[in-house]
């Protein structure tokens, strides 16, 4: 299932903060050869309306269709002026090393969508940890 949230939303994980999907359980999956049941990806956000189709390995020899529908009635944006009143004090939770950006983006899930300039500014807010290289002095 990480294949198609790849295929979906890019290899960079990092890129999947504030994106939405859809699991079930599905007791047909097979591993080593026995079902033993395991989690499907029904519904993601941020794909195109048609879905997402792709090829799904059953095993080393065989494959099948997959398509994963666009999520449905996701919840709506986090209001703007709620995020002004909050960025100040979320910038420095993350500077004084209380939450992570990954955290303070779900916190604020659970109030509304996040939108791709919120999202930007929250970034921009993120502390940025610079390395010394003892041997050759260079920073990175």
């Amino acid at each position: 299932m990480r294949r198609i949230l790849a295929a979906a939303w890019g290899r960079d994980s990092d890129a999947w903060i504030g994106k939405s999907a859809q699991l079930r359980f599905e007791p047909s999956v097979i591993y080593a050869g026995k079902e033993v049941g395991g989690i499907r990806v029904k519904a993601l956000s941020d794909i195109p309306a048609a879905g997402l189709s792709c090829a799904l390995t059953i095993s080393k020899t065989k494959r099948e269709s997959y398509h994963v529908p666009l999520l449905k009635g996701q919840s709506k944006e986090y209001p703007a002026d709620k995020f002004e009143g909050a960025l100040p004090a979320m910038a420095k939770a993350m500077v004084e090393g209380k939450m992570t950006l990954p955290q303070i983006v779900a916190q604020c899930q659970k109030t509304g969508q996040l939108t791709p300039e919120q999202l930007a500014r929250l970034e921009a807010a993120a502390p940025v940890e610079v390395t010394h290289d003892e041997e050759d002095g260079e920073v990175f």
